[in-house]
């Protein structure tokens, strides 16, 4: 910053009394003895920044909104402390006022404590089924509107929490099933079901169906199976959706039985029993699946080569 002379309305040199005070660095400086001065002075200058090839576009720094916060990090605490900042007490007129704007600082938290409990639920359960952030704050968002819109009356706050989160999900996407959300929460799938059809009536949002193809990545690593079967069940599932079979049906169900006929297509031994505990299925709907698949695309196992 450019050294600025310091015009005579302000004050003298505190050592040598002089009146050539130069304002640099956020700092006076007697231009004469050298001494810092001990007091405050503002700077009027400009508080926005413009980086380099960015003239036009003028930046002014603020804190960051955090998504998944009732108060989106924005909120300020009165604390009970009776000293200021300089540690000189508080008068009892001060005092009093500080009482008053921590009573109704109570009553406004408490308005938000629907919030607050389910943004607690929903980090819990994103954490524990791996879920990206941007999901996260979705999922939070659509929380946020179905309480706006009165359905945490309709459901407890858990169920709507893991309903937000199957539908953030699929939005992006990388889709979660109702029995994946189900493990690790309290709600189980017939509510987690019922209340995300709510949510998507009431908030008319839009998602489109669960494609197979979004599983098969996720499944065939819980199966630990490698790279070649992840892509032969991936051109088996491109080849399925271009018959339209299955439309409807739960995709576990044809998930199950592409990665079954993948991995015997690349001579490795898994059997339907092994999948259909990974995926949450019985034996009975994988092997079926496979049945109807041979019956429509006999020549799907000889399509890959």
């Amino acid at each position: 910053m450019k050294d600025k002379r310091i015009k005579n309305k302000q004050r003298e040199c505190i050592s040598c009394g002089g009146t050539n005070l130069i304002f640099t660095n956020g700092q006076i400086v007697c231009s004469d003895c050298g001494i810092i001065q001990n007091g405050r002075l503002i700077d009027h200058g400009p508080e926005w920044r413009s980086f380099e090839g960015q003239k036009n576009n003028k930046v002014r720094v603020k804190m960051h909104r955090d998504t998944i916060r009732h108060d989106k990090g924005m909120y300020t605490y009165i604390g009970n402390d009776k000293k200021d900042a300089k540690g000189k007490s508080f008068s009892p007129k001060r005092r009093k006022a500080n009482r008053s704007i921590r009573y109704w600082q109570k009553i406004m938290n408490t308005d938000n404590k629907t919030l607050q409990t389910g943004f607690q639920e929903l980090k819990r359960l994103a954490s524990q089924l791996h879920i990206s952030k941007p999901i996260r704050n979705a999922a939070a968002k659509i929380f946020e509107d179905a309480v706006d819109n009165k359905l945490a009356n309709h459901y407890s706050i858990i169920i709507i929490i893991a309903a937000s989160l199957y539908i953030a999900s699929r939005q992006y996407d990388k889709p979660r099933t109702f029995a994946e959300i189900s493990k690790y929460s309290e709600a189980n799938e017939k509510k987690i079901g019922a209340a995300s059809r709510l949510i998507r009536n009431k908030l008319k949002l839009k998602i489109s169906p669960t494609s197979p193809a979004n599983l098969i990545p996720r499944f065939c690593s819980k199966l630990n199976l490698d790279e070649g079967v992840v892509n032969t069940s991936l051109k088996f599932i491109k080849r399925i959706e271009e018959h339209k079979i299955f439309l409807g049906k739960n995709p576990l169900g044809t998930v199950g039985a592409i990665i079954y006929l993948s991995s015997n297509q690349q001579n490795i031994n898994l059997s339907p029993k092994k999948i259909a505990e990974i995926l949450d299925i019985t034996e009975l709907t994988i092997t079926d699946r496979v049945s109807d698949i041979n019956k429509i695309i006999p020549d799907l196992i000889e399509y890959p080569n």
